[in-house]
């Protein structure tokens, strides 16, 4: 008996209007002129667009013969946004095979295949990607998804087209090219061989994901937004099994290895892994970085927190006002904001109403100033080397600016792993002090 499966079985005969899929006749789509460079893995891809785009931490804490004065750095812990590629329209993840499609109307690929790119249309933008999770064949389209061309990663090479009576929400292709299977926008399921009319088989209940053939094309796979893994036996499609894979809906999913990734809807990073053989959640269910298309710019967000250098090409500028009367400090910070302080206490104060009487105090490139037989300090000393200090101000929700000062009175020191948290500008009371990882 098979489980019970949230799709809805209406057996249509539309043979009359049903795509036919195309005999497969290799055509070559790439010239020596094409310039995608030579082939690169995803993961090499990840790395060295990381390491091109954040240098790192450490450098802000080397000693240097000459330091920049006119340069500040902030260290702010956040989610790293690397950018991978320009003026996309269109992406797909499948496994380890990233494939990005260009307004310029060629796809470029990352993967290892021996195939990192070809032309698809001189005229019109990549509208639309799939692939499989095994199987060397991307399925490409723009305008209307009705015209689909399927091309190989093993040789760069057009397989031809299918074309459709409605537009095509997903397509995959066997490993061997034998076996084609889509959904339409109606979200009915085609299945058939190449040359042969494409047959309805069943009419989804919500939208797939993503699809694939096994390796050997013996089963295949749909996954939905709802969370339901649905497999059927080929060539008869006969329903073979179906799970509600829980903790849905979603918005991605991926076949990797024996392994469906899927990303959960509104919640970026949380992934929930399902082990396709056994049938079950699978143990690594731990965040995954997510890919991001926003302006035409693909970006790999990294799933942890780290800290990163930003660089402004400008000197620290502290300003700082007391007003007597109501024994107040503003600071006109470095991220342009203004901030109150009791002159007393030392405290911030959350909530000051801009009062007149406010008088101009000089204030020294360290963040250092005085006032009232008192000495007050926005930064604290990180480190020296010869005749310079790298000092560091810390300001919540932002995290540590850092600037280096002629300072030839202050003995050299290593720095000891360790960033300051001043929360009181009272120089006298010491600042917290935190461990970078």
């Amino acid at each position: 008996m098979f489980k019970s499966i949230a799709v809805i079985l209406i057996i249509l005969l539309f043979h009359g209007c049903a795509p036919k899929a195309p005999e497969i006749t290799p055509e070559p789509v790439t010239t020596e002129k094409t310039p995608y460079g030579p082939v690169q893995p995803m993961k090499e891809l990840l790395s060295s667009s990381y390491a091109q785009q954040y240098s790192p931490v450490q450098s802000v804490f080397e000693p240097r013969r000459e330091p920049d004065y006119s340069k500040m750095i902030l260290l702010s812990r956040e989610r790293p946004e690397i950018i991978l590629a320009d003026d996309v329209t269109a992406y797909a993840l499948q496994g380890d095979v990233l494939a990005a499609g260009f307004s310029g109307g060629h796809v470029r690929i990352w993967s290892g295949w021996p195939c990192a790119g070809f032309d698809y249309s001189s005229d019109d933008p990549v509208q639309n990607i799939w692939m499989g999770g095994y199987s060397p064949f991307v399925a490409v389209s723009s305008g209307n998804q009705q015209e689909i061309s399927i091309f190989d990663l093993r040789s760069c090479t057009l397989r031809k087209e299918i074309t459709t009576q409605a537009p095509v929400q997903n397509i995959t292709v066997s490993s061997h090219a034998s076996r084609i299977a889509l959904v339409d926008e109606g979200r009915r399921l085609w299945t058939g061989s190449p040359g042969q009319t494409l047959e309805h088989r069943e009419t989804l209940r919500y939208n797939p994901l993503a699809m694939s053939f096994t390796p050997k094309g013996g089963v295949l796979m749909v996954v939905d937004e709802a969370g339901w893994l649905v497999k059927w036996t080929v060539p008869e499609y006969e329903m073979l099994e179906s799970f509600l894979i829980p903790d849905g809906p979603f918005e991605v999913a991926r076949f990797k290895g024996s392994s469906l990734v899927l990303d959960k809807r509104g919640n970026p990073g949380s992934a929930v892994v399902w082990n396709i053989p056994a049938g079950q959640l699978d143990a690594d269910n731990t965040a995954r970085g997510e890919y991001l298309l926003e302006n035409k710019v693909l970006y790999y967000i990294l799933h942890h927190e780290e800290l990163v250098k930003r660089v402004f090409m400008s000197a620290p500028e502290l300003q700082v006002q007391i007003n007597p009367e109501k024994m107040a400090v503003k600071v006109r910070d470095l991220d342009g904001r203004q901030r109150y302080f009791n002159a007393r206490t030392g405290e911030e104060i959350e909530e000051f109403e801009s009062y007149a009487g406010f008088k101009d105090i000089q204030v020294q490139p360290t963040g250092v100033f005085s006032w009232a037989d008192t000495d007050y300090s926005l930064a604290d000393p990180v480190m020296s080397s010869k005749d310079s200090t790298l000092w560091s101000r810390y300001i919540p929700d932002q995290g540590h600016y850092l600037w280096w000062t002629a300072d030839r009175d202050r003995q050299s020191g290593t720095f000891q792993q360790r960033l300051p948290l001043r929360r009181n500008i009272r120089a006298e009371i010491p600042p917290d002090w935190v461990d970078i990882d």
